[in-house]
């Protein structure tokens, strides 16, 4: 620290004056900093006890997967049909072609007389049957219905006559089937008359007609005799 040095006696005294004040200011300045600094070090510092910390671990939550997203493919674009448009050809000149000769045709040889097929001859076509023969045949089987009739009894009753046309068909001299072609306007006639034909004692088959379809067309006849 610099002493300070008196003046020299020809100074006013103001100046001494301030000088010394200011001397003064600074040793207090200086004696206040010293005993702050003792102070600070003789008195010991409070000194508080560490607080016990204690640390817990926390389980940590595990992360979620996240959903993956999955993105659909964009559909491809269809092609458009592109179409193409063909060059029309030009039509190219038809020749006529030229036609060919005729060729001439060969002529068949003639052949021999000798070697020539021999046509066979067709079977003459069956005799048709004798008509006297279908005549007897057909008046034979008249009789036989007429002799297997049966005359209704409320007709014989009512004294009631009348006749019934039918239709024959034998087959290889067999009796085939019959039907009424023309019928009486009383129902017990036409059932009395398919009733003989089929009672009926049939006569033999000339042979003519055998082994051929005949068809026999002839009345029935109801008639009372003597009212009897």
């Amino acid at each position: 620290m610099n002493t300070l040095v008196a003046p020299s006696s020809h100074r006013p005294d103001r100046f001494r004056r301030a000088l010394l004040a200011a001397a003064i200011i600074e040793a207090a300045v200086i004696g206040a900093f010293v005993l702050a600094g003792l102070h600070h070090v003789t008195r010991p510092a409070t000194v508080k006890a560490p607080i016990p910390i204690h640390l817990t671990s926390v389980p940590m939550p595990h992360p979620k997967p996240k959903a993956r997203m999955v993105t659909k493919p964009k559909p491809h674009p269809k092609p458009k049909p592109v179409h193409h448009v063909k060059p029309h050809p030009h039509p190219r000149p038809v020749h006529p072609k030229p036609r060919p000769a005729p060729k001439a045709v060969a002529r068949p040889k003639p052949v021999p007389t000798s070697a020539r097929p021999v046509k066979a001859e067709a079977p003459p076509p069956p005799a048709a049957p004798d008509v006297n023969v279908m005549t007897r045949f057909e008046a034979a089987v008249r009789s036989a219905v007429q002799q297997a009739l049966q005359y209704p009894r409320v007709a014989r009753m009512m004294a009631l006559q009348g006749r019934v046309q039918v239709l024959i068909t034998l087959v290889n001299g067999r009796f085939a089937g019959v039907r009424i072609v023309t019928p009486n306007p009383h129902a017990f006639f036409n059932k009395a008359a398919l009733a003989a034909v089929r009672d009926a004692k049939w006569p033999p088959v000339p042979a003519q007609i055998a082994h051929k379809t005949v068809i026999l067309q002839l009345w029935v006849r109801f008639r009372l005799v003597h009212g009897g």
